[in-house]
């Protein structure tokens, strides 16, 4: 994506400047976006290029990996005992024994 990315970009940029460069149709905001356009290329060109070198060293570890029967073989490790729920302490409702407090009120027959 990034090598397709680099190429649209460069053909923007060689575009805008075979068709505007040296006529009086040109604005500066041609100008500035195919400069834009060229600054995206050299970008997803570097990050093609970064993108290379990390597949190449990843795969030249994994034939390392592959390689080193120490490594190859599988470990075991012990598993955790079942969590110990009993610290924990059950929280009280908000409603609960709320109403305790409350006194009747005296209210007149009717």
């Amino acid at each position: 994506m990034s090598a397709l990315s680099a190429v649209v970009a460069l053909f923007s940029a060689i575009a805008l400047y075979a068709t505007y460069l040296g006529t009086d149709q040109a604005k500066w905001s041609i100008y500035l976006v195919a400069a834009f356009c060229l600054c995206i290329a050299g970008w997803q060109a570097s990050s093609f290029v970064v993108g290379l070198k990390l597949r190449r060293r990843l795969n030249r570890a994994r034939a390392g990996v592959e390689a080193d029967p120490q490594l190859k073989q599988a470990t075991d490790s012990a598993a955790l005992p079942p969590a110990d729920m009993s610290n924990f302490v059950t929280p009280q409702s908000v409603t609960e024994n709320t109403t305790e407090l409350l006194q009747p009120l005296d209210r007149p027959p009717g």
